[in-house]
């Protein structure tokens, strides 16, 4: 799941925890070297807020891992990749990653437009947390550097482009994006254009039983 997902199942926990459920996505987005396992000692965690942050990180891993494995999950995805795997066949996109990633982006898009969350509130926790306690959960997960993450976490509070996601048309922009990193390889004007239409017309019938997931993803949580 995507950052706004995640925060639909913590939204009504602390600060702290919200920053933890953040964590895995921000801390791979801006270095995949880094390999953290906060579960390997959690006595280390020993203040209220470090051991938030470390429940945040891994209620994070025990949601990706019932979602990845619904049926929801697999009917969706196999849905999209058949809807748009004809628009790259000559591209070194690979469909199902496309449509694992479309998927999640609708989702987030969906929890905005329904106001089952509020991406403001979201950011606002995040920046009410004390930086100092991020680096200190950082350090003792064995970073070198966590001094480093800063710039990209700040960078990440200030652009807030996951209000983007409001709008439909942004999410073929942000897969563009995404596929970019991965590839080096932008879509095409033809592809941009019917990914759009498509992901419209299935962000429709998404929209009537998306919750589904959520309900489903809650009740294992419990």
């Amino acid at each position: 799941m995507n950052f706004l997902s995640h925060y639909y199942f913590e939204q009504e926990y602390n600060a702290y925890r919200i920053l933890g459920q953040a964590l895995p996505d921000l801390v791979k987005n801006h270095d995949k070297s880094w390999s953290l396992h906060p579960d390997k000692y959690p006595e280390k965690f020993n203040s209220t807020d470090l051991y938030d942050i470390y429940q945040g990180w891994q209620r994070h891993l025990l949601v990706d891992k019932v979602f990845h494995q619904s049926d929801f999950f697999i009917e969706k995805t196999h849905e999209i990749k058949t809807a748009i795997g004809n628009l790259f066949d000559n591209s070194p996109v690979r469909a199902y990653f496309l449509a694992h990633i479309a998927l999640e982006l609708l989702l987030d898009h969906l929890l905005i437009i329904k106001k089952n969350i509020d991406p403001k509130k979201y950011y606002t926790r995040l920046e009410s947390c004390d930086e100092s306690l991020l680096l200190k959960f950082l350090e003792m997960n064995g970073v070198k550097n966590p001094q480093s993450f800063l710039i990209f976490y700040h960078r990440f509070c200030e652009q807030q482009y996951l209000f983007s996601y409001e709008h439909i048309d942004n999410i073929a922009y942000a897969l563009n994006r995404i596929c970019f990193r991965v590839w080096r390889s932008n879509f095409t004007e033809t592809q941009s254009v019917n990914l759009n239409l498509i992901l419209s017309a299935y962000n429709q019938k998404l929209s009537t039983d998306f919750i589904r997931i959520f309900d489903h993803v809650s009740q294992q949580m419990n």
